[in-house]
């Protein structure tokens, strides 16, 4: 990966930082911004990104590697690069949230679905290489089909824990009505989910 092109980057992200707070504070359509942004992080490969306020500064730039842990290295060599600037914090994948598991999903039909996730249950089964298979106890999505069942449970676990955990130690996700009997003694509250990684 070329440290020039990553030079640009931010060269051009500097130079433009006052128009892109201004877009994103305005909620400004400056596609050009936009575009631009997007054509220079995409020609390092398949990412996406995303601009929210920060935790401790006031904006946030993220450049997700859409969970390939190939594309990881490449975002966080990114983001080791990144400039020292009073307005942003930069990071290279999602981060996990605070949040109170609650969160919006659409079906294959585009049908919107507010899932509460706080009283799930779930089992961490090794495998190897220090991951695990999360396999989530989730009664209440029954009504969904099956792909938005994984869907929102891949959602969930990427809000909860974050994207480097989830690429690092989480092997596969499967959403259940009931966790197996040999499984029963060890399900927990999905609260405890952070805690394990």
């Amino acid at each position: 990966m070329s440290k020039l092109k990553i030079e640009k980057l931010w060269d051009w992200f500097v130079t433009n930082e006052e128009e892109i707070i201004d877009v994103v504070d305005n909620e400004l359509t400056a596609d050009y911004i936009v575009e631009s942004l997007d054509n220079r992080i995409l020609d390092f490969g398949l990412f996406s990104w995303e601009i929210a306020p920060g935790k401790s500064k006031p904006w946030s730039l993220t450049i997700s590697p859409n969970g390939d842990g190939d594309l990881l290295k490449i975002s966080r060599e990114i983001m080791k690069n990144a400039p020292q600037l009073s307005n942003w914090e930069f990071h290279y994948c999602k981060q996990a949230k605070d949040w109170n598991r609650i969160f919006d999903i659409y079906d294959e039909l585009m049908n919107e679905h507010s899932i509460v996730a706080s009283n799930w249950k779930f089992v961490a089964v090794p495998k190897k290489g220090n991951q695990v298979q999360l396999i989530i106890e989730a009664d209440n999505i029954l009504h969904l089909d099956d792909e938005t069942r994984f869907s929102a449970g891949e959602l969930f676990v990427l809000n909860e824990i974050g994207e480097k955990a989830r690429i690092q130690n989480v092997n596969t996700i499967q959403v259940v009505a009931e966790i197996e009997d040999q499984y029963q003694d060890q399900k927990v509250s999905i609260d405890q989910l952070k805690n394990h990684f």
